[in-house]
């Protein structure tokens, strides 16, 4: 994470942040989970970015590039084009100022693959969130 000047003070984000937050712990007491682990986040994520989803149209190109490659993609963009990977990096940094389903809406649109990669890349970036916080146990 060094290098990263996300601003997580956004007013959308601090909304997704509290309600994810209180998902997964509806989620982990729900299933007695002792410890949420990234592949809970990841699971309860995925669930919450199907339920955003809209039909995709080709239209947008989000935000600029605010984290770190080595920071914010799964590995498996290493060998991607810049082009896909500042989408992704784009998509994350607008969850952090616009909001989870406006990023998601905007994931879809970009097709499969930059969605499973931008799922991926939120995912850790969540993760990461909620144990700053210590939103998780």
């Amino acid at each position: 994470m060094c290098g990263m000047n996300t601003n997580f003070e956004s007013v959308p984000f601090e909304k997704d942040i509290q309600d994810f937050s209180k998902e997964v712990k509806e989620h982990q007491v729900k299933n007695k989970i002792e410890s949420i682990q990234e592949t809970h986040v990841k699971d309860l994520l995925k669930l919450r970015l199907n339920q955003s989803q809209i039909s995709p149209s080709q239209k947008s190109q989000a935000g600029s590039s605010v984290l770190q490659e080595s920071d914010s993609l799964p590995d498996y963009l290493i060998t991607e084009s810049s082009q896909v990977k500042n989408k992704v990096e784009g998509l994350i940094g607008l969850a952090f100022s616009k909001g989870i389903e406006a990023s998601a809406k905007e994931a879809n649109k970009a097709g499969p693959f930059i969605l499973d990669a931008f799922h991926d890349a939120l995912t850790s970036k969540l993760y990461e969130e909620l144990k700053r916080r210590g939103l998780l146990n």
